[in-house]
């Protein structure tokens, strides 16, 4: 057994060594465990962002399309019955339905509206209702846009967002 002495001189560094080669493996598992960790926040973050932007795209285009369709009250050639017209507004109606989540609420009401929405665009509208319900369908897509992109903020900032549950119960 080595006396006090040289304990301090050949023990105490191996101990020092072995302590800081322990936290340097510990650092080294924290650190890619973060940095896992925050490569799956931004990328699911960038995807929301992806996900906004297209939606909005999107809706912007069906409501343009859909205004000049019901609007659409000549004889000439009427854009609601131009194929092409027709096909890209029921795709852009399919579309956004699969962008949306059918287990929401607010979610389920801009899906419910983009038929009534697609049928006033394709029999043209002289009494202006499409006019009324392209205004809810944008007025409703602004709020989830903007609830979304609250999401994409909060999610920034402290790294990932409550669990729907959590979320709607808080909101109760």
């Amino acid at each position: 057994m080595p006396s006090g002495h040289e304990f301090w001189q050949t023990g105490a560094p191996w101990i020092a060594i072995l302590a800081t080669f322990g936290l340097g493996v510990w650092n080294l598992f924290v650190g890619l465990s973060g940095n896992r960790k925050t490569r799956f926040i931004n990328t699911v973050t960038n995807q929301r962002v992806l996900w906004i932007e297209q939606l909005r795209q999107d809706i912007a285009t069906l409501i343009s399309l859909a205004g000049g369709m019901a609007g659409d009250t000549t004889k000439a050639k009427s854009v609601a019955k131009d194929k092409e017209t027709r096909l890209e507004l029921h795709r852009l109606r399919r579309v956004i339905t699969l962008r949306l989540n059918p287990d929401d609420p607010e979610d389920q009401k801009i899906q419910k509206l983009l038929p009534v929405i697609e049928h006033l665009a394709l029999t043209a509208d002289p009494s202006n209702i499409a006019d009324k319900r392209l205004d809810e369908l944008a007025e409703r897509a602004q709020k989830l846009l903007k609830a979304e992109w609250d999401k994409v903020k909060l999610e920034a900032e402290q790294g990932r967002l409550k669990t729907v549950k959590d979320a709607r119960r808080d909101a109760a």
